[in-house]
This record gives structure tokens, sequence and C-alpha cells, in this order.
């Protein structure tokens, strides 16, 4: 008998979406709590005028713009100038 378990393709797919998906909320996490901590009057939140929306939607926005930079080169269209 075999006593190797081989994982199959599907699973480590997944596997290593989940990982990508955990290091996205985590950096994204980090993406805003940051600048707001160093310098409440002058950050990202500021500059894209979302002082009024909801945590959820500044945490999507900041997921969002994680995801686009793991997964491109640069910032594309998130350019904090």
């Amino acid at each position: 008998k075999n006593f190797i378990k081989f994982k199959s393709n599907s699973e480590r797919m997944t596997e290593h979406l989940f990982v990508a998906l955990i290091f996205a909320h985590c950096f994204s996490c980090l993406f805003y709590a940051l600048p707001v901590l160093i310098s409440p009057e002058v950050n990202w939140v500021v500059l894209r005028n979302l002082q009024t929306k909801t945590p959820l939607e500044k945490y999507f926005f900041s997921l969002h713009w994680m995801i686009e930079t793991m997964i491109t080169v640069g910032y594309g269209e998130n350019s904090f100038q």
C-alpha cells in the first residue's frame, strides 16, 4: 500500500488562496490603521474623502487595494498623489 498521501491540485490551490486572503486581510487592516494612527489629519482616508464612510466600506476599500497590489505590479488605479 502507498502510505504517502499527495494533495490534489484543487486542495493545494484552495490552501494557497486561503493563505493569500489571510495575508490580504492582515495587510489591509495595517494599511488602514497605521496611517490613521500616525497622522489623523492627512492620510489616505482624508485624501480619498472617505471620512464619512462606514468602517466596513473603508475596510473593503483597503482590502481591494491590497488584493490589487498583490496581483499586479504596482498600485494600478490607486495612486496616492
